[in-house]
């Protein structure tokens, strides 16, 4: 997605430096020795390699895939012209490979020429952790570390990553903001400072959940650049003291980004260039803008400034001091999520003072942001962006207490009766008795890092949990002794399912691309090999165990000894990655009464027959659908569709939409909780919200703004004893809060 640097009526805050100009610089062929001055460089390039200026270079989205041979030739050219060119270091911003798996990622090394090999520093992408168990294991085993703080000609650079294993919606999590504070504070103040990661940072759409909280981690250093992917098309913003440039993606646009530091009379600057390296004819090289390295940077004049709100009924009332180089002040809700609403102006009162009222009417009780911007349009200088948080009151609904764990919970909490059991990306396993009033901690346990919940089983007597450290444990439900543990060679990150075989509980629980039955002491009863990684919700009709995996296919196995009994193909891709992403690697499975085996995938929503697999219906239309489980009803199969967010109910014998609602804006992996009225589900979204879904009135209505952190953990749902019921939930901030006073 483009970042329009000219104004137009949703946006008239954004500032014109200049836009993306663009002209050739040289023309050469792609074997040419370029760091030599007879390149043809534009004058003042040529002037700075010339006195040996600093320089270096960076791609990104290289989307390396051993099946598409033609991407590794066109990057080993790309390369070798940027070790003509002898940087100082070269960045990647990620997305190096189409699937994290090592030999993807040795096919990728084996482009690097030995002359940049010490000089390359790279951080993951979506593609290197979001399809795989151990993509950041075989990362670190190929690359090193996924971030990085080192000095290159002057600079303080800065590598830092915002992913966690098989996640979907980002968000830069503690231990990384701590880092990065780590990173600032030893960089100091006396340089500029780069930061490269793969997600750009923006005032309109969350690429990462909380941009505010890195923006606010950055305000007291000189950072002047920040370089990003993702997006595959390249953009630019000035803001908040540092320019912004959104990379092309390499493998789209064989090439690579230049930076030359100039230092002379006019200033201190980096001259970027996008330099294109076709298979045949003519290099080009373009230039893309100038990076400013002095104080205060672009936009470093209109902030940072001290706001305050004001709620009135559902009227915003906010204030601003702002520096006196801002001519225009403006404010607009954070989307979270939803389509980015127009700004507002603010008024001047005062030099320097600035007033404003937003209509909030269209918002449900509860925490929300306001993205605030300054501006100066006399020299478009660039603007400077702030978040602030506002609560609109509720008389009924409201969080009553909250716990913190460390990390992210991106699992799904687990409950039996008051005792709900949270698992977080930091190896925090706890278990709370909640109640309307309190969430009291009854143990606690450190493991490796958990990317799913954990289960209950036997009888609510152990709670089990997989974690990326390549075991499985199982815990006294009561106490939290650790009363057995199971290495199973690779990251444990499906979910676990308690299924009945031979009259005893088994569990059963995918690591990597094996499927384990273990007894309840965590003894195996037999293993067996799949055909690719499953981390959905494993199914079980007393005859077939079913699961959704990465070869594109549904399989039905033999309890017995996990034999296949039937695969069918869940997606119209063919290709080994296609099968992988689209298919139903992450179906939660689930059935009708009759015994048809739901199964849904990233594009579409099956209906099987359970003794073959045959297709009884299936729909299509779905973007991300494979991340929240459909749910059952005595109306028919509700399904959410990830990326609108649509809530749909299909007809159980056609499949066919009977209604549906488009009023959650997104939803990954957060999933609904029953209440004992079948006809009302809750959710608290993956957006913070608080939905109520009632399908007698075939309504959807966010009730309540829970937390303005992204939410993938389903939540539970506890009577509460004496104070009502309450809703459990969790969230990327790591915190478990405890909801009352719904109905």
């Amino acid at each position: 997605m483009m970042l329009p640097q000219a104004p137009h009526p949703s946006d008239p805050a954004r500032p014109t430096p200049g836009g993306i100009s663009r002209r050739h610089l040289l023309a050469g062929s792609a074997t040419a020795t370029l760091a030599a001055a007879s390149t043809g460089l534009a004058p003042s390039l040529a002037r700075a390699a010339d006195e040996a200026s600093d320089r270096f270079a960076m791609v990104t989205d290289t989307h390396q895939n051993l099946q598409a041979p033609e991407r590794g030739d066109d990057l080993a050219r790309v390369f070798a012209h940027i070790a003509d060119r002898d940087p100082s270091c070269v960045l990647h911003c990620g997305d190096i490979v189409d699937n994290g798996t090592k030999d993807q990622y040795l096919g990728y090394r084996s482009t690097v020429p030995d002359a940049l090999s010490d000089r390359i520093h790279h951080v993951p992408g979506n593609h290197e952790v979001q399809w795989t168990v151990d993509g950041l294991e075989d990362f670190r085993e190929v690359f090193g570390a996924t971030r990085h703080s080192f000095e290159a000609g002057g600079l303080h650079v800065i590598g830092i990553d915002d992913v966690a294993c098989q996640e979907w919606d980002f968000t830069f999590g503690s231990d990384a903001l701590d880092w990065l504070a780590g990173a600032l504070k030893e960089a100091g103040t006396d340089k500029p400072i780069v930061v490269f990661s793969h997600f750009p940072i923006t005032n309109h759409w969350h690429y990462v959940f909380n941009n505010d909280d890195f923006l606010t981690a950055i305000a007291d250093y000189p950072v002047r650049l920040l370089l990003a992917g993702h997006t595959h098309s390249e953009s630019m913003l000035q803001a908040n003291g540092f320019t912004q440039l959104v990379g092309a993606s390499t493998k789209d646009d064989p090439g690579y980004y230049w930076f030359q530091r100039v230092t002379d009379d006019d200033g201190d600057r980096l001259e970027v260039s996008h330099v294109l390296v076709p298979a045949d004819g003519e290099v080009e090289e373009l230039e893309v803008t100038t990076v400013d390295l002095t104080d205060p940077g672009a936009g470093g004049d209109v902030g940072p400034y001290e706001a305050s709100t004001e709620v009135d009924g559902t009227t915003v009332k906010l204030a601003i001091s702002a520096p006196a180089a801002a001519t225009d002040v403006y404010a607009r809700i954070w989307p979270q999520g939803a389509p980015t609403p127009s700004w507002t102006e603010f008024s001047s009162t005062t030099a320097g003072e600035w007033v404003a009222e937003v209509d909030a009417s269209h918002l449900p009780p509860g925490l929300h942001r306001m993205a605030l911007r300054t501006v100066n349009n006399d020299t478009g200088g660039g603007r400077y962006d702030q978040m602030e948080h506002f609560t609109l009151p509720s008389d009924e609904i409201s969080v009553a207490w909250e716990h913190q764990l460390s990390g992210r919970i991106d699992g799904d909490l687990a409950i039996n009766d008051a005792l709900v059991v949270a698992a977080s990306t930091g190896g925090d396993l706890t278990a709370l008795q909640v109640s309307a009033d309190a969430a009291t901690p009854q143990w606690s346990a450190e493991v490796g890092p958990m990317s799913h919940g954990a289960h209950f089983a036997a009888d609510g007597e152990l709670v089990v949990v997989g974690s990326v450290d390549h075991s499985l444990y199982g815990f006294a439900t009561d106490s939290g002794t650790q009363a057995w543990a199971r290495d199973l060679e690779v990251p444990v990150v499906s979910r676990i399912t308690s299924a009945e075989i031979d009259d005893e509980e088994h569990l059963l629980v995918v690591a990597g691309s094996t499927l384990h039955c273990l007894t309840t002491d965590g003894k195996s009863r037999w293993q067996t090999d799949l055909a690719g990684i499953s981390s959905g919700r494993i199914a079980f009709d007393g005859d077939r165990i079913y699961l959704g995996c990465g070869d594109g296919f549904t399989w039905a196995l033999s309890p017995d000894d996990g034999s296949t009994i039937w695969k069918r193909r869940c997606t119209t891709q063919t290709s080994v990655y296609g099968s992988l992403i689209h298919g139903p690697w992450a179906s939660q499975m689930s059935f009708l009464d009759d015994g048809g085996l739901i199964a849904n995938t990233y594009t579409e929503l099956y209906c099987l027959e359970p003794d073959t697999g045959e297709v009884r219906w299936s729909v299509d239309g779905f973007n991300r659908g494979c991340y929240t489980a459909p749910v059952v009803t005595a109306d028919g199969v509700l399904s959410i569709n990830g990326s609108p967010g649509t809530i749909a109910m299909h007809d159980s014998a056609t499949g066919e939409v009977s209604w549906s609602s488009e009023v959650l804006p997104i939803s990954h992996r957060a999933g609904l909780v029953p209440t004992s009225d079948e006809d009302l589900y809750w959710m608290v979204s993956n957006t913070g919200a608080l939905v109520r879904i009632d399908l007698a009135a075939q309504e959807v209505s966010p009730v309540f703004q829970v937390t303005t952190a992204c939410s993938a953990s389903t939540a539970v749902l506890a009577d509460g004893a004496d104070g009502g019921p309450v809703i459990v939930a969790g969230a990327k901030d790591g915190t478990v809060r405890g909801i009352i006073g719904f109905s």
